[in-house]
């Protein structure tokens, strides 16, 4: 597989990998529906090779869908296998949890911000 960091918004920066000479990763389809295992995994463009560079990795990706797995739902995530270098040709795989940032609490904000500004404003009357 040649070396790509992926097509995406979202950015995943993992350090401390020194001794790992590239990141093998892939994720389910970027559609935003909850899909199957198998629709989830199919032709998915979600994947990529990136090179570990002074124990660090950048990887580009497209937020990937929840998907049902025997029966049960898997919320997004993203797997990761982190292959060895040199004398240590080792492969770890690991799955990473994902979860979009939430605008609630700038939403909150918002509110109570302009909740204040009313009653300022209802004040100086």
């Amino acid at each position: 597989m040649p070396l790509d960091t992926g097509n995406g918004d979202n950015v995943l920066k993992i350090t401390g990998l020194d001794g790992v000479a590239k990141v093998l990763w892939w994720a389910s389809m970027p559609n935003g529906e909850t899909l199957t295992i198998l629709d989830a995994y199919t032709n998915t463009t979600n994947l990529g090779a990136v090179p570990v560079t002074k124990g660090e990795a950048v990887i580009n990706f497209a937020f990937p869908s929840r998907y049902i797995e025997d029966g049960e739902l898997r919320d997004p995530h993203i797997h990761l296998a982190l292959c060895g270098g040199g004398d240590d040709p080792s492969l770890r795989v690991l799955t990473v949890d994902l979860k979009r940032e939430s605008t609630q609490s700038w939403m909150t904000i918002f509110i109570v911000a302009m909740i204040f500004l009313v009653v300022i404003l209802l004040w100086k009357k």
